[in-house]
Formats: structure tokens, C-alpha cells, sequence
């Protein structure tokens, strides 16, 4: 964040608020004991997602200054995040790949951990048989994802088969195009 010009007591500020984090959870009307927060971004925080984009936007900067995903035209959408959800959209399987080494080498770098679990690739138009890698470890490739109870499967005419209408949210499921 000292990248965006955060001053020292901004900084400070930021750093404070984000230290020794802990939590509650309200269950049937019952609060649990306080849990200390492992992850930086505080889930469910008001700050969290606003955090998050401050952090990452050297990552999405640098994949649309090298245009490195997908374009309408001059118009790149090749990153679109919302929250502390990254999806990687392109038209080559090739890129694909190079977009998940960028993703994970700015991860490595600024020491933090992607899930394997969350990530998913997802093919459209595409018969060809690739595979690919985060961090060295072959990726799930499933023809169907839910995400923000939204199923996208690859088998379907449009793309979209399901909107979930109940049940829980897919916790933080992350996929790419």
C-alpha cells in the first residue's frame, strides 16, 4: 500500500487496524468466542475489498499494460476482480498459462498463498487438451463452477445452466475462462 502514497501515519493507521485481528460469529442468535483472524483480508470486512484492490492493482496494472488477456477491440477485460475475487479471461490456452505464472509470482513475492482448491479452469469453445499449472500442481478442469451461485458450464449453449437460487454461497470460489 505504500506503492498508492499512503503517508507514515496513514500507513501506521492501516497497519494498526489489520494487526491482532479478532472476530465473532453469530450463530442462531448465540456469539462464539473470539477467534483470531489468520488472513489479511478481513472476510466480511467494510474495508476488506477496497484493502485487497489497493494491493493487487500493480498485478492488474501490469497484465493490462502488456495487454496479456482478453479484448473487445481496444477495451481490455483480460482481470476483472470483485472483492478478493481474480478471474483470468483469454482466447489462447497458451496465455492462459503465462497469466497463472504472473498470478503466481506476484503471490510468491508478496508472500501469499493462492488455493489450489478455488481455482478452477473452464474451457468454452475450446476441444483442445491442455493443461495447466499453479505453482507446479495440475489444475481441476471441470466442465461445470458455481460461483456467487451463478453455474457456468461449458457443456450448456449459453454458458450459464443454473442461477442457484438457495442454499450457501460457494465459500470464495475462484475460476477462470
Amino acid at each position: 500500500m505504500h506503492k498508492t502514497g499512503l503517508e507514515r501515519n496513514n500507513w501506521l493507521f492501516v497497519e494498526n487496524w489489520y494487526t491482532e485481528l479478532t472476530s465473532t460469529v453469530k450463530w442462531k442468535g448465540e456469539l462464539s468466542h473470539q477467534i483470531i483472524e489468520q488472513q489479511e483480508v478481513r472476510q466480511g470486512g467494510i474495508w476488506s475489498p477496497s484493502a485487497y484492490k489497493l494491493f493487487v492493482n500493480s498485478l492488474l496494472i501490469k497484465f493490462e499494460e502488456n495487454q496479456i488477456g482478453a479484448t473487445i477491440g481496444s477495451i481490455y477485460f483480460g482481470i476483472p476482480t470483485v472483492a478478493d475475487d481474480v478471474t483470468l479471461i483469454t482466447t489462447d490456452p497458451y496465455e492462459l498459462q503465462t497469466m497463472l505464472d504472473i498470478q503466481s509470482s506476484f503471490a510468491n513475492k508478496n508472500r501469499y498463498k493462492i488455493s489450489e482448491q478455488k481455482f478452477v479452469v473452464l474451457t468454452f469453445n475450446d476441444s483442445s487438451e491442455c493443461n495447466w499449472h499453479l505453482n507446479g500442481k495440475l489444475m481441476a478442469t471441470p466442465t461445470a463452477s458455481t460461483h456467487q451461485r451463478i453455474e457456468r458450464d461449458n457443456t450448456s449453449n449459453t454458458d450459464t445452466k443454473l442461477i442457484v437460487k438457495n442454499g450457501a454461497l460457494q465459500q470464495g470460489e475462484q475460476y477462470m475462462h
